[in-house]
């Protein structure tokens, strides 16, 4: 957390700016050792050090080497303002975290998005709530389920759906995205190229998206989940009649096969259990069917 001091300097000679603060009104007569002291002219100064939710006192003394001048007491409140919802941590940091659950009435609904990002999808599945969270230091909504079916790698692709688009929803600007699912951006884990069918991936190690914002969503707790539950409704949940298997992501070296994940093959003993049956876990980036699910992430754009 940080908070950024902007000030006016309307001296035509150098002076030399220090700032104190205090967690109650200093005294300006006592105001012991400063913050920092800037002597460039400086018109704004960012207090990293500054907690979230907590309000300071601050004091400027500026001085031109002849006459020193001190201000009131200026109080301001560490508030960060990072999308809609709450800026506090339920559970967890800016590392793996969730802030807090928005309505979807209150955020954006699914058919809006859809509509939003070009029609990602024929079918939409509404759903009641978005998850405001934290991952890598980056601000992300994700819907409490998947949203909508029939589409296709291709189809996402060709609308920007994979990588990110970007939209403005109520004032703030979003990247629309498909989860990764596998690996992190910048893993060397090779992508598995074909059927892992029913199968405990216990032993694999690293971390991704999908596995770090939808297994907390869910009652059954896999081996390697690095959050709590903060939701605890059966598997089924996530999912419709459509069809249990959601986009990633990744995409095969070859371009030729695209990775999904098998929503209802998440148990308690697995980590992953990326499919199930006779069927893959990747499917031909053109296939558009009922089975296919849209289950986007919306990572917040921040200047």
């Amino acid at each position: 957390m940080a908070i950024k001091l902007s000030w006016t300097n309307r001296n035509t000679q150098p002076i030399t700016t220090s700032i104190y603060r205090g967690d109650t009104p200093l005294d300006r007569n006592n105001l012991g050792t400063p913050l920092v002291v800037l002597s460039n002219n400086e018109t704004s100064w960012v207090d990293a050090t500054a907690a979230q939710g907590n309000t300071y006192y601050y004091v400027f003394k500026t001085s031109n080497g002849s006459e020193t001048i001190t201000s009131r007491n200026q109080k301001q409140q560490a508030a960060e303002t990072r999308g809609p919802g709450s800026n506090v941590f339920q559970y967890g940091d800016r590392e793996l975290g969730l802030y807090d659950v928005i309505g979807a009435d209150m955020f954006i609904s699914a058919a809006n998005l859809n509509t939003l990002v070009g029609g990602a999808v024929s079918a939409i599945v509404a759903n009641t709530s978005w998850y405001k969270l934290a991952r890598k230091g980056k601000v992300f909504m994700v819907p409490e389920r998947v949203i909508g079916y029939t589409t296709s790698y291709n189809a996402l692709n060709a609308l920007g759906l994979v990588t990110g688009k970007t939209v403005q929803i109520n004032g703030f600007t979003w990247k629309v995205r498909l989860m990764r699912g596998w690996r992190e951006a910048d893993s060397t884990v090779p992508l598995p190229s074909n059927a892992l069918n029913t199968f405990d991936t216990a032993t694999y190690s690293q971390t991704c998206e999908f596995n770090d914002f939808v297994y907390p969503m869910c009652a059954p707790t896999p081996v390697t989940q690095r959050l709590p539950n903060w939701s605890q409704v059966g598997v089924a949940a996530l999912y419709s009649s459509y069809g249990n298997y959601v986009l990633m992501q990744e995409l095969s070296a070859e371009g030729d096969r695209c990775f999904v994940r098998l929503i209802s093959g998440i148990g308690t003993n697995e980590r992953t259990k990326l499919s199930a049956g006779s069927v893959t876990q990747t499917v031909v980036p053109g296939t558009s069917n009922t089975n296919v699910g849209w289950w986007p992430v919306l990572e917040l754009v921040e200047v």
